[in-house]
């Protein structure tokens, strides 16, 4: 099943928005503090945020489509990288997600390797990410998908202080 991705608008602000807020909730809600989801999830997901992201020239939102219905996003990032990141032209994959009665279908690859593909229009070298640390399903993807562990770092959650695995691969 074949994704059509492209990169967000302006226009798609308030969709991403909602897609941002509900695919982080189904990853992570149910092992999460409530009060520390919706803390992380006001100050990460609101409209005004996601606004200010898409503006960012250093930041390219990806929206993944199957039959025309809006299955996913993801976003790659510009900016600092964790220590454990050596090469100065690399980029993060800070968030993919596919709404959760899409996954299983192959979609998620897709929307990394246009992430890959994105990067390297960039003229990036290099793409990382952090997967939190009991996240042992998508640990399995990106190393399936050629990522290599470089390191830790941290993730705060509202109040809840919680570990990374950082992965990186050529792209």
């Amino acid at each position: 099943m074949a994704l059509i991705v492209r990169r967000a608008l302006e226009k798609d602000i308030a969709v991403l928005t909602d897609l941002s807020r509900k695919t982080f909730e189904e990853a992570f809600g149910d092992q999460n503090d409530p009060e520390n989801m919706r803390t992380y999830l006001d100050a990460s997901f609101s409209m005004a945020q996601i606004t200010h992201e898409l503006s960012d020239p250093e930041t390219t939102y990806l929206l993944a489509y199957h039959q025309e219905a809006l299955v996913g996003y993801a976003k790659i990032q510009g900016g600092p990288s964790p220590d454990c990141i050596l090469d100065e032209k690399a980029i993060q994959l800070s968030r993919v997600y596919i709404i959760s009665q899409h996954m299983g279908k192959g979609f998620g690859s897709q929307l990394i390797q246009a992430c890959i593909d994105e990067s390297l229009q960039q003229r990036y070298t290099s793409i990382w990410l952090g997967v939190w640390e009991i996240n042992v399903n998508a640990q399995r993807l990106y190393e399936r998908l050629g990522f290599v562990r470089a390191g830790t770092k941290t993730f705060i959650l509202g109040t809840d202080v919680q570990q990374d695995i950082v992965y990186t691969r050529s792209v």
